[in-house]
């Protein structure tokens, strides 16, 4: 009981992180909010596309972000709208 307290306290879940559908039914993962949204999409996969970006674009687009961050397999970039980051790079920053 005092562990969930005391992470309850840390980070509201139920406050802090939400599921967003844009338009065109585009759905982003998820949105975390800490002082600003992070837009967040999970694409473990070898390549990422132009597409795969569309649901944070439509995010920032709402005016809710200015960036974004897409999850990847092994990619490690930076693109105007965005950054890619491995997996495995983000855990090691939670």
């Amino acid at each position: 009981m005092w562990l969930r307290t005391t992470f309850q306290s840390v980070f509201d879940y139920s406050n802090q992180l939400f599921y967003w559908e844009g338009p065109r039914s585009r759905q982003l993962n998820f949105a975390v909010r800490l002082n600003k949204y992070l837009p967040v999409e999970v694409k473990y996969q070898n390549r990422i596309s132009s597409d795969d970006a569309k649901p944070i674009i439509d995010f920032q687009k709402a005016g809710k972000s200015t960036s974004g961050l897409i999850l990847t397999k092994d990619t490690l970039a930076t693109k105007s709208s965005h950054l890619e980051v491995p997996a495995h790079l983000a855990l090691l920053l939670i």
